[in-house]
């Protein structure tokens, strides 16, 4: 079953019409406003309030060292979730603070942002539906309108539990843009130029801070990863028994780039005759220094880069997962990535792919 959900977006008038906030959703009768991340806004939290008629609410910072979002308590005098965005005591728009309310939770959720390969969604969620991924959020870099069409041609999206969502945010996002004169120009002595460097996968980044706060509660695990990353497995368990067993809040999977010099996708080969080792080995968590992937349980981490999270909750168990049980297997050869990068393998060592054909 499909649903799509449009974030709520708000847009301040002041330099270039910047993004303020990607989103502002509600979890009962706390609402979140998804910041935007410089250099869109930069901007303090007490800057910005939400008023519905006398009420008047100032939000407090969520996550570090960077911040995902700006947390509002309702009172239960709130009527509804309209609000009126004010900055600086400026009016900037008028918001619903939207609740997204599945139908029931699951086990393990897959969570990815894409753009032009959307191509690969069928294959992508058919092979790790087998995995034991059980719903799917899809992150669409652009207007839905236009390639709802398609998708909805696709059996993969009809009968899986999926939901689409609109997130046409700028994709890569130059650090300098508007500059810390800019910045002192339209926000004053309040402007945090020390964040001026940061983000450049822009629209990447507020997508994991959304789905962190929005999936919380809907699901025990969501995992973040790409339209051209595959799991592949050497243990005999499951991915969700992996989870479940080791018990960590935290799993971290080595990228590890394919060669496949095609544009054909793996698929399963019949039999499903994935695994050949006894046992699941889980090492100690090491930093890991090379790209890499994610599981997480979502209300344990409070920051996250494009690929691992920078800050987790206190007493959070994160483990890397050793290469000889499972890996993440990044085909550049259809993602068009291949050609701009030359075939180059960051880590010096190419991963033959076991048991695709």
């Amino acid at each position: 079953m499909l649903n799509i959900y449009l974030p709520q977006t708000l847009y301040g008038h002041h330099a270039c019409e910047r993004l303020i906030g990607a989103d502002f959703t509600r979890v009962g009768r706390t609402v979140y406003m998804h910041v935007a991340h410089y250099p869109d806004f930069a901007v303090p939290v007490d800057a910005i309030e939400l008023r519905q008629g006398a009420l008047s609410l100032r939000g407090t910072p969520i996550g570090q060292p960077d911040t995902m979002a700006y947390r509002f308590e309702l009172p239960e005098s709130c009527g509804d979730f309209h609000f009126n965005v004010y900055l600086d005591g400026q009016f900037c728009g008028r918001v619903l603070a939207q609740a997204h309310e599945p139908e029931h939770k699951v086990f393990l959720t897959a969570a990815t942002l894409f753009k032009g390969d959307y191509a690969q969604v069928r294959t992508w969620m058919d092979y790790h539906a087998a995995m034991g991924f059980e719903r799917f959020v899809l992150y669409y870099n652009g207007p839905i309108s236009a390639i709802l069409p398609e998708l909805l041609a696709q059996d993969a999206i009809r009968n899986k539990d999926v939901l689409l969502v609109q997130w046409p945010f700028s994709y890569w996002v130059d650090g300098l843009a508007l500059g810390a004169e800019g910045l002192l120009a339209v926000h004053g002595d309040q402007a945090d130029t020390s964040q001026r460097p940061r983000d450049w996968h822009h629209a990447q980044q507020l997508m994991l801070n959304h789905a962190l706060l929005m999936l919380a509660g809907t699901t025990d695990y969501v995992g973040f990863f790409d339209l051209d990353e595959y799991f592949r497995f050497e243990a005999p368990m499951s991915l969700p028994d992996l989870l479940k067993v080791n018990g960590q809040d935290v799993y971290v999977f080595q990228s590890r780039w394919a060669e496949l010099m095609s544009n054909r996708v793996p698929t399963l080969r019949d039999g499903s005759n994935f695994f050949d080792q006894e046992e699941v080995q889980v090492s100690e968590w090491i930093p890991v220094p090379h790209r890499s992937k994610y599981i997480g349980r979502p209300e344990r981490i409070l920051g996250t880069g494009a690929h691992v999270p920078k800050a987790t909750v206190a007493d959070t168990k994160m483990v890397a997962v050793s290469p000889e049980v499972a890996g993440l297997f990044h085909f550049h050869c259809f993602s068009g990535k291949a050609s701009r990068r030359n075939m180059v393998n960051p880590t010096g060592e190419w991963a033959r792919v076991p048991f695709y054909r």
